[in-house]
């Protein structure tokens, strides 16, 4: 009964390989003496998480003995229970309840939960060990035999690691992607019955751990390994590409990220970089922002998203560097802008090539990155447009696929998140002609900066107006939606009036250079006003401060009579032609007629065979609404909805 999930991590020491100072409770393992007695026991964090929105949890324990970490957990998961969101589950976890509150009462609410919880009275806890293999220590043998096999070497550098246990090693398997048959899991778990401690564990960087490997039975292993076609090195490294399974099965994936590794690690293991002297080189690539393979946390992550160019949709991978997880050391990876899905390889190959080739003698990726990396990559993300359509086609397909890329790649019911993924495009574009405009004034160029700043204009008001089912076909019909909708609604202010003027000016080419650095500035505070709305709308489309009922919305195409009749002849309360209409603007057209309607109302759909068919149904279902109907006619498909939210 919990708001939305609830995660619990535990760590053995400040390297922090569990995560646990990025989980909703995380404990690091510690001694400290005292009153003259060593005592083991947590440091303790608490309120992180990744995904969308990423934070690193907050010290809230300096140290606690071992026997309180369940009253601890405890305390958390009840505060958590108490206030956290269950009307949004996109703020349904706890790292949403300290961002609402402030740490300080955070910190006052857990502190009286957890008297109440230790008022209750202690627990029984037994913290014996489990499965502790019965092993000695190898005295005087702590090392592993040599053997003449380059491709051994390479791999117990870079997979094996020893124990603090004298003589003992753990190995890592390296499973690329993730990905093994079971055909293969039972012929490796013949492999680990005869090694070691004779099971295995899985990491959350997608492979397999065994520990208790004696240094006599490490190259055994390694051979048994290559028999099976599993002895890759690097395990955990620069080529070991971290990837969630993105559209390919997931409704919100965006991209398809693991097509995307497989070219990029063929084509990094081509270079010949020597990645196992880059230990702390890791790339994590997820389909979409929900931080599945763990992106905001990498040294290099990328989140996929869609882009409009030429007016087609293109995939897109947002760039992050610097991420990391060691506590005191934790941060969020920053983001550097979007690029092509179909360039990221040769950025990402360019920029590790250049890292080989400029880091100074004793230098880590993180020192590379505030020296020299973050500037550069600045400048590399600038050198990858998308391309017009005309130019690169490829530009507009993801990896591993034929047909263009589309929004239909989200899967079912995911219209909300093509609709989100449409407004943060366009935003996105505007900031990129405005930026253009200033660089193009700087140079002289006073022509080229009138028409950046035009197409700024447009897709500044373009970006929201999908919210209100409008999908304008040129820039004058933006700017003409955008005041309707938004500005004489007073969901924009006033100031930002006049717009069509403005547009027409810019087009005239007529300004000065000093007239277009103020409407340079104009536009960076539209652009920033609109992004700030953005921000600001909730999961039904709606607008702080919006009331139905003040703003005027464009009607939506209704069948005529005699085709509605036919259409739907149970008869509904009121009926809609969206044949034609694309995805997902043919969705926010019926949820938006939805609104005006009462519950229990139906309202009777026509959709395309497709795209359409498969999205809008379960995007309403979604929404919380009733399917009553659904039957094909000839090429489209009739629909009835009855509103039930």
């Amino acid at each position: 009964n919990l708001p939305r999930k609830f995660k619990i991590s535990f760590s053995g020491c400040s390297e922090d390989c569990s995560l646990a100072t990025i989980n909703d409770v995380g404990f690091i393992a510690k001694k400290k003496v005292i009153d003259g007695v060593e005592r083991r026991g947590f440091t303790v964090y608490a309120a992180g998480g990744m995904g969308a929105k990423s934070r690193v949890a907050d010290l809230i324990e300096d140290f606690v003995p071992e026997e309180e970490a369940l009253d601890i957990a405890e305390a958390i998961m009840i505060l958590f229970d108490k206030y956290g969101n269950r009307k949004n589950k996109h703020k349904a976890r706890l790292r949403f309840v300290i961002d609402k509150v402030g740490r300080d009462e955070f910190m006052r609410l857990y502190r009286e939960e957890l008297a109440a919880v230790k008022a209750a009275g202690p627990k029984e806890i037994d913290l014996s060990e489990r499965n502790a293999p019965q092993k000695e220590e190898l005295a005087g043998n702590n090392g592993i035999p040599a053997v003449k096999d380059t491709g051994f070497e390479k791999w117990r550098q870079t997979n094996v690691t020893p124990q603090k246990q004298n003589g003992y090693f753990a190995a890592k398997i390296r499973i690329p992607l993730g990905d093994i048959s079971a055909d293969d899991y039972r012929k490796l778990a013949d492999i680990v019955r005869r090694f070691g401690e004779g099971t295995i564990r899985t990491t959350h960087d997608q492979n397999i751990l065994l520990r208790w490997l004696s240094g006599e039975e490490i190259y055994p292993f390694y051979e048994a390994l290559v028999d099976l076609g599993f002895s890759k090195p690097c395990a955990g490294g620069t080529t070991d590409i971290l990837s969630c399974p993105g559209a390919s099965t997931c409704n919100l994936g965006i991209c398809l990220p693991k097509n995307f590794a497989v070219v990029l690690t063929d084509e990094l293991e081509e270079t010949g970089i020597p990645f196992e002297t880059m230990p702390d080189v890791r790339i994590m690539l997820n389909g979409c922002q929900n931080a599945c393979a763990q992106h905001p946390i990498g040294p290099i992550g990328l989140h996929g998203a869609a882009r409009r160019g030429s007016g087609k949709m293109a995939p897109h991978y947002n760039i992050l560097l610097g991420g990391r997880v060691e506590e005191g050391k934790t941060i969020l990876g920053e983001e550097f802008g979007f690029v092509p899905a179909k360039k990221v390889n040769t950025l990402l190959t360019t920029f590790l090539k250049e890292y080989h080739q400029h880091r100074e003698e004793g230098e880590d990726f993180y020192a590379y990155l505030d020296r020299r990396g973050k500037a550069r990559m600045r400048d590399m993300v600038k050198e990858y447009p998308l391309p017009a359509y005309e130019e690169d086609k490829e530009c507009f397909k993801d990896w591993g696929v034929d047909e263009e890329f589309s929004l239909a790649g989200l899967g079912p019911g995911e219209c909300g998140a093509g609709i989100l993924d449409i407004i943060e495009a366009d935003i996105d574009d505007a900031k990129r002609f405005i930026y253009k405009a200033g660089d193009d004034i700087s140079k002289g160029h006073l022509d080229k900066a009138s028409e950046a700043l035009a197409r700024a204009l447009g897709h500044t008001t373009k970006s929201i107006l999908v919210t209100k089912g409008i999908e304008p076909t040129d820039e004058y019909v933006s700017v003409t939606e955008f005041e309707k909708n938004f500005i004489r609604t007073g969901l924009v202010p006033e100031r930002f009036s006049n717009l069509k003027m403005r547009w027409a000016r810019y087009l005239s080419e007529l300004l000065d250079a000093e007239g277009l650095k103020k409407e340079t500035a104009f536009m960076e505070e539209l652009c920033s006003a609109v992004a700030e709305l953005y921000a600001g709308m909730d999961n039904d489309m709606k607008f702080k401060g919006e009331k139905s009922a003040e703003v005027k919305k464009e009607e939506p195409k209704v069948a005529a009579p005699s085709e509605a009749k036919a259409a739907s002849a149970s008869g509904t309360d009121a009926t809609m032609d969206l044949r034609g209409v694309k995805c997902p603007i043919n969705y926010v057209k019926a949820k938006i007629k939805l609104e005006t309607m009462t519950v229990g109302q139906t309202l009777g759909l026509l959709l395309d065979d497709g795209e359409p068919i498969r999205n809008v149904p379960t995007s309403l279902k979604n929404d919380g609404q009733e399917i009553i109907k659904m039957e094909q006619v000839g090429e489209y498909y009739d629909l009835i909805v009855k509103k039930v939210a």
